[in-house]
């Protein structure tokens, strides 16, 4: 369990001067081995996989079959799994070694796990996507604490099961879920969820919502920007909008474009949730190639960056109220 009451470490050191000192000194061993993992991969596409495959060609044209050219068959099989057993350990350099590095340099004392995610239950208890859930799957899980305020957030893929058949089912939601302390514990349950209905029909979507509500009763604000971005569900009209101040309010207008749109909202017990469907934050590992590792690492630090920012960005170290 963690203690919301206890500061995290103390940073002696700014995040982008930590991730540029491990550029410069950690991370060209790393790279080193990186380097020597695809030079054997090279060598052996070339010794065993290239071979077989021009040798099976030849003697198919020739012979058009025979034992020795099912034997050439079994030899490039055994020689891609090789291949592909060798690639998958360039991979793991980067997951195991590479990736926890450059989470390290984001802050003190924060935790990364290349294929950990937010627990599923959380995620539940966030009620913001609406489903029987069929699939669960995450990476690139970062936690810790920002001050006095204790977050996660991770990559995760949620299908829900389909109407018909299992072929049925879609995507509940994809992309990253942030989770939050915000040391109170609400009585009730609020969303803010994007508000797509307002947006397209503007006050007939408006009438819509408040005849057809979706989530409890819809709640409605004084902040005509964030009205216009959101619409907001909850059980307790007085404990929402006690909730969702005129500062606040402005702060999750600016977290929204910062973060690409379409994002999520949810206050439920003592926590904050985000939901952002806007990109992950991982790399496809196929694009590291020479002379692009560093461009790419700063992005992914930049991004992990940007997502522990959600705790700045909401204000959520000023503590003005307490759990009751």
């Amino acid at each position: 369990m963690y203690d919301s009451s206890r500061p995290a470490p103390a940073d002696t050191a700014s995040p982008l001067l930590r991730f540029e000192e491990f550029c410069a000194n950690a991370l060209p061993s790393h790279l080193m081995e990186v380097n020597d993992l695809r030079r054997s991969v090279r060598r052996l596409f070339l010794a065993c996989f290239a071979p077989p495959v021009i040798a099976v060609v030849l003697i198919a044209l020739r012979y058009r079959g025979g034992g020795l050219y099912f034997v050439l068959m079994v030899a490039w099989i055994v020689a891609g799994g090789l291949y592909w057993h060798r690639r998958g350990r360039i991979y793991a350099a980067l997951r195991e070694r590479i990736l926890p590095a450059v989470a390290a340099c984001a802050g003190p004392g924060f935790d990364f796990s290349p294929g950990g995610s937010v627990k599923r239950g959380r995620f539940m208890a966030g009620g913001l996507f609406k489903g029987e859930i069929a699939g669960y799957d995450g990476g690139h899980h970062l936690s810790g604490r920002l001050g006095r305020t204790w977050f996660e957030f991770s990559e995760l893929c949620v299908t829900e099961k389909g109407h018909r058949d299992e072929a049925d089912a879609g995507i509940l939601f994809r992309g990253v879920y942030f989770v939050a302390d915000c040391n109170k514990r609400f009585a009730t349950h609020t969303v803010v969820l994007p508000d797509t209905l307002q947006r397209g029909l503007g006050q007939l979507g408006q009438a819509l919502q408040a005849i057809f509500p979706q989530r409890g009763q819809l709640i409605r604000l004084e902040d005509p920007e964030f009205e216009k971005k959101f619409v907001v569900y909850g059980e307790d009209q007085v404990e929402a909008r006690y909730l969702l101040t005129p500062a606040l309010m402005q702060r999750m207008v600016a977290v929204d474009a910062k973060l690409g749109g379409r994002v999520h909202f949810a206050f439920a017990g003592s926590h904050v949730h985000v939901a952002i469907p806007a990109g992950g934050i991982g790399f496809e590992p196929s694009s590291f190639t020479p002379g692009t590792e560093v461009e790419i690492l700063r992005t992914y630090f930049e991004r992990l960056r940007s997502l522990v920012g959600i705790v700045e960005d909401l204000d959520l170290n000023t503590r003005v109220w307490t759990k009751g």
